[in-house]
């Protein structure tokens, strides 16, 4: 009798009719991609640091148009004692004499070194 693992260790293999491969730079036992409508499903086997490399190379095979073109830049200033909605016009102000500024306020209650 043939061991049945090795029957599933086969079948592991197998992709269905039309998928495309997604190569895996890991171990090479491959994922797939399968179209679906307008969309496509797509399946990587494994554990996180076996299906990062096939994940990125899907996105950048298949998503590259939605990347972020440019990088920017983001810093925070913790204003201690002050409301948020007094702020609110400075923060206007600051957009509206900086183009390609954007300001946004993430309020904290009980922040644990503040």
């Amino acid at each position: 009798a043939e061991y049945m693992g090795n029957i599933h260790r086969l079948n592991m293999g197998v992709f269905p009719a039309g998928a495309d491969i997604i190569p895996n730079p890991y171990n090479k036992i491959p994922g797939f991609r399968v179209q679906a409508g307008a969309g496509a499903v797509h399946f990587v086997p494994g554990f996180p640091v076996m299906a990062w490399p096939m994940v990125e190379w899907v996105l950048d095979t298949h998503y590259g148009h939605l990347h972020q073109k440019s990088a920017w830049t983001e810093k925070s200033v913790i204003v201690m004692g002050s409301m948020e909605a007094a702020l609110t016009p400075l923060m206007l102000s600051i957009e509206a004499g900086h183009s390609g500024v954007k300001v946004f306020s993430l309020p904290s209650v009980d922040h644990p070194e503040y």
